[in-house]
């Protein structure tokens, strides 16, 4: 038996950005198959693009292929190619057994029908027999942790419970390749240990998997090999550790073309009075830079202009990962730095001897207050960007000042 379950040749898959040519070339394309005229094409008509360009891999039996890219990048046609959704515009798929997928969890869900009637339904739309639902249906309902409302209407469900009934009813298919799009995005840390061992347990049966997560740490836990999707065509692919290397190193550099205020939610002015006019990092020797190797001096130089020269400001900062958690905030007022300006404009610095960050990619936020820390002046959310690099491997959020000592045992 081949230990290959799905087989993608040079597959390319083009869309059109207006409805109206692509409701146009649809016509053209039915009216070509009608009279035995092939309706694939390989050039581009106007409007139209290759969303996916020329990707070719294999899913394997008993393992999980980790699928990753920006969005727009490809990751969700293949899915939807391999698993008969739509059909590629170039190359060909070539399946050896049956494909699921959970590209869409709860697709084909009635929110006016209970729980119960919801699971007969969803299986029967993802193929599942019904003597297969009754005699997995206790499983199901155990894995979905939703018994106690099983009988009641999907509609008074919340949208975690949903989630967890759309993902065990189609985890409980007997299927030789499972594809999965960001199914662990949602839920709790429970159900989510759920999925990780039901993950296991279908590779344990020889299921082949394609996962496509935006969660680094989900493909370095649940996948050995890899693809880095950029654009629709394959950036890079192999090892997991070594394609989400490359892969993060991308959205680094994307991240750290942002310059100073350009970012989403723009500066916020609370109240007339004082305002950021600049932000620049430093190094240890007061060049200004915005990669810093883990460990060493980081340097902040914030400028600012006040209408009242004469009052107090109080100055906040913060740092903050790519992923929204916030490492360290700082606050003039409760470090006893109070400043009087005494002119308009002034320039004040923070500065951290040892900033031990993993590597990765960090935002600052910068507040400017009154002296009592009541009253906002200013306001800017994500306002710049700086990369930490690292000499040494640095698994976690951030490394503590530590020692390694021997003790020797009395004899």
């Amino acid at each position: 038996m081949s230990n290959t379950v799905v087989q993608a040749t040079g597959i390319s898959k083009k869309f059109c950005r207006s409805l109206r040519r692509a409701v146009s070339y649809g016509v053209i394309d039915i009216g070509r198959n009608t009279i035995g005229l092939s309706a694939r094409s390989n050039h581009l008509r106007p409007g139209e693009f290759w969303a996916v360009d020329e990707v070719s891999f294999e899913l394997r039996r008993g393992e999980v292929l980790g699928i990753v890219g920006v969005n727009g990048s490809g990751k969700s046609t293949i899915l939807k190619m391999l698993n008969g959704l739509i059909m590629p515009d170039r190359g060909r798929i070539e399946v050896s057994g049956r494909v699921s997928a959970l590209i869409e969890v709860g697709a084909g869900f009635h929110p006016m029908l209970t729980g119960r009637e919801n699971i007969y339904i969803n299986g029967a739309i993802l193929g599942m027999p019904r003597r297969e639902i009754d005699r997995r249906f206790d499983s199901i309902v155990e894995f979905s942790g939703v018994a106690d409302a099983i009988d009641t209407p999907l509609k008074f469900y919340s949208s975690g419970m949903y989630v967890r009934l759309g993902f065990a009813v189609a985890a409980h298919l007997e299927t030789d390749a499972l594809l999965v799009d960001e199914v662990l995005a949602v839920g709790d840390a429970e159900f989510r240990t759920r999925c990780y061992r039901k993950i296991a347990e279908l590779l344990h049966d020889g299921v082949a998997i394609a996962f496509v997560s935006h969660n680094l740490i989900d493909l370095q836990r649940l996948c050995a090999r890899s693809i880095w999707l950029n654009e629709g065509q394959i950036e890079d692919e192999g090892d997991t550790m070594k394609v989400l290397g490359g892969y993060a190193e991308h959205v680094d550099r994307i991240t750290l073309q942002r310059s100073v205020f350009e970012n989403e939610h723009g500066p916020q002015t609370y109240r007339d009075g004082a305002r950021l006019t600049a932000v620049r990092f430093l190094d240890s020797q007061g060049a200004e830079c915005d990669t810093f190797c883990s460990g060493n001096c980081f340097r902040v130089v914030l400028g600012f202009e006040t209408d009242q020269p004469d009052e107090a400001l109080t100055f906040t900062f913060s740092f903050r990962s790519g992923d929204g958690a916030v490492y360290s905030a700082y606050c003039s007022a409760y470090d006893n730095f109070s400043l009087i300006p005494g002119r308009r404009t002034g320039t004040i610095e923070l500065r951290i001897p040892e900033l031990s960050l993993a590597p990765g990619v960090y935002s600052i936020s910068v507040g400017i207050w009154d002296g009592d820390y009541l009253a906002a002046y200013d306001w800017h959310w994500d306002v710049k960007t700086f990369r930490i690099t690292s000499e040494k491997p640095m698994p976690g959020r951030f490394e503590l000042p530590h020692s390694w000592a021997k003790v020797d045992e009395a004899s």
